[in-house]
């Protein structure tokens, strides 16, 4: 469903992914943070691919009802325990750069303290 949300918003030829075709990638359904443990709202997804060594953050949506709440920003210390200092595949929108700013990331991985 998000792929094809995707794919209709921001103009691309095919859905970015389908449930049969994830294959090496790593897709997460994120749930809506705000909501309890017994209820869930899809709030967006994310995919993480393996890339010559190092895990690569492809592609993330978030449906618009759920942009401006921070989905990305409560996950985001989950993705690091698990992809460790990942790369983000450009090209990165706006939107989403803004998002990685605010958490002190750029497209090569954690911006350094230096």
């Amino acid at each position: 469903m998000f792929g094809n949300a995707a794919k209709r918003e921001c103009g691309y030829d095919f859905p970015l992914a389908r449930a049969l075709n994830f294959g090496e990638q790593r897709v997460w359904l994120l749930s809506a943070p705000r909501v309890n443990a017994v209820s869930f709202v899809a709030a967006g997804a994310v995919a993480f691919k393996l890339m010559d060594g190092v895990w690569e953050l492809r592609w993330m949506y978030v449906h618009p009802f759920e942009r401006g709440k921070q989905v990305i920003d409560f996950y985001w210390p989950r993705f690091v325990a698990l992809y460790g200092e990942f790369t983000v595949q450009p090209p990165v929108t706006a939107t989403a750069q803004t998002v990685l700013n605010r958490l002190g990331w750029t497209t090569d991985g954690p911006r350094s303290a230096a």
